[in-house]
């Protein structure tokens, strides 16, 4: 195939081979086919037609002009509300949720980046000879959501949808589930004031706002139930309060059954394939286990529910063993930060870690680890609270260390605050750096 279709005409695919080196071997020769639209990607993702999808072309605003350097610079140099939003109107990928706030008071949000607009809304891979599907521009920046000194008095984005389904532009994009975001919304709208030690436990905070909302509901669909593993699931989640400390096995309970569950969901409409690929859509799983009078299992729901509880505990035991202490959440949920060059022979030297960490992949400290084998696989590299009332410093905690060179003592040496929750205070003054300075380098001119 050496042409594609573009609207009505067709055109020739232009292509251009890379010579990838490769040790101890021939070159690799890698030949990319190119449309107006972009490159085909096919080969880097997986298919959803069982013989092999269509060709695929990828249009992408980043390998279009973009500014977003000058739209850092500026938002460095942003003095109040309208400085920073005018400074994110250059920003252009990736779409991110700025937040502010100023030492008056006042805070915002901004929805920066640029969001394809199209002529039509629907789902799955666009027609390349449907005009209906070419991008016609993208949202206006004034148009994009934004806030400012909401009813809350807070702002909070934890990569959840911001838009309802009325906001009147198409936002495309996979948003995580919102849990973090629901459980931040619940904090903060309790909270009659914040501090920085208020903060501190926020950005820590290990409750899940998932398990407090499914667990009642697995509970309830196993209550009947007289096999011993399926009552194993249900007492040991009865009893829990939905927080990812190290110890209790709880959470790994917990997870192991989501993820039985989600194949359960998926595997009675997909064919296996594709299974994989969905696991972590999990919206239909989760208002199966909401709303269990749904139509949808020939069993119905309780029943599939009592076989992944089952299969869910065959799992732990034939993973990690018929000991219960041995599928706490803090034996399996470790922070291990390779490097990208370790080696058997270097590992000791270039790896951060193991090291058991709480949390998980839906509370507001995110440690990743929701599908199996439940390792700290996500999170904040970098925590901050600023505190306007010193506008001279700021606490903050790095999840290794300022130095990238194996062997300095800068290394790791926050990896165990940052798993440990606390922080440091770094100056903005001169007279502050000056005083924690370790060390000076001078970078001087080369001789005449």
């Amino acid at each position: 195939m050496s042409r594609y279709r573009d609207g009505g005409a067709w055109r020739n695919f232009a292509e251009r081979t890379e010579s990838i080196p490769v040790r101890d071997a021939p070159p690799h020769a890698l030949t990319i086919r190119e449309t107006v639209r972009g490159p085909i990607v096919n080969a880097l993702i997986p298919s959803v037609e069982e013989h092999g999808d269509p060709p695929l072309s990828l249009r992408w605003v980043g390998t279009e002009h973009i500014d977003d350097l000058r739209a850092g610079v500026s938002l460095s140099r942003a003095k109040d509300w309208d400085g920073f939003r005018n400074a994110l109107r250059d920003w252009s990928i990736a779409v991110f949720n700025f937040v502010y706030a100023d030492a008056a008071g006042n805070v915002g949000y901004q929805m920066a980046g640029r969001v394809p607009v199209r002529g039509r809304i629907t789902f799955g891979f666009r027609d390349a000879e449907n005009t209906e599907d070419a991008w016609r521009g993208t949202i206006p920046f004034d148009e994009l959501p934004h806030a400012f000194n909401p009813k809350s008095g807070s702002v909070a984005s934890a990569n959840q949808r911001i838009v309802g389904d009325d906001f009147p532009h198409p936002i495309y994009g996979a948003y995580s589930q919102g849990h973090r975001g629901a459980r931040l919304a619940e904090v903060l709208g309790a909270a009659s004031k914040s501090d920085p030690a208020a903060t501190i436990a926020l950005q820590n905070d290990v409750t899940s706002s998932r398990a407090v909302r499914m667990v009642p509901h697995i509970v309830a669909l196993l209550a009947s139930a007289d096999d011993p593993d399926v009552a194993l699931v249900r007492d040991a989640l009865a009893a829990w309060d939905g927080r990812y400390e190290l110890y209790g096995d709880a959470p790994t309970i917990f997870e192991t059954f989501m993820a039985q569950w989600q194949r359960t969901v998926l595997g009675a409409i997909l064919p296996p394939r594709l299974v994989d690929l969905c696991m972590q859509q999990t919206g239909l799983a989760t208002t199966l286990l909401e709303q269990p009078e749904t139509s949808y299992f020939d069993g119905g729901t309780a029943e599939q529910a009592a076989d992944a509880a089952r299969r869910s505990v065959a799992v732990l035991r034939e993973r990690l063993g018929a000991d219960r202490s041995a599928w706490a959440w803090g034996r399996l949920h470790l922070a291990h930060w390779r490097h990208p060059l370790s080696t058997p022979a270097t590992a000791a030297a270039f790896d951060i870690g193991p090291a058991p960490v709480n949390g998980g992949s839906h509370t507001i400290r995110n440690t990743g680890g929701e599908l199996p084998p439940h390792g700290a696989t996500s999170g904040a590299e970098y925590r901050i609270v600023f505190d306007f009332a010193q506008p001279d410093r700021f606490l903050a905690v790095q999840n290794i260390g300022n130095s990238g060179v194996p062997g300095s003592r800068h290394y790791r040496d926050q990896f165990e605050p940052w798993l440990n929750g606390t922080y440091h205070t770094v100056h903005l003054t001169r007279a502050g750096v000056e005083a924690d300075r370790e060390s000076m380098t001078n970078v001087l001119p080369a001789p005449g």
